[in-house]
């Protein structure tokens, strides 16, 4: 493997590692929103599409 190619595996598991940290974070930010909702609203939005 070349020197760039090595440079370029690395980058993308770091932007790997990036994007699944984001994941998790937008999934608890859903869940406190989802949350939130059932306080203000007293119901799911599912059971009221």
């Amino acid at each position: 493997m070349t020197e760039l190619e090595k440079k370029l595996m690395k980058q993308i598991e770091h932007l790997t590692i990036q994007n699944e940290k984001q994941a998790k974070q937008i999934e608890q930010l859903i869940n406190q929103l989802t949350n939130m909702n059932r306080r203000l609203f007293g119901t799911s939005s599912e059971k009221n599409p």
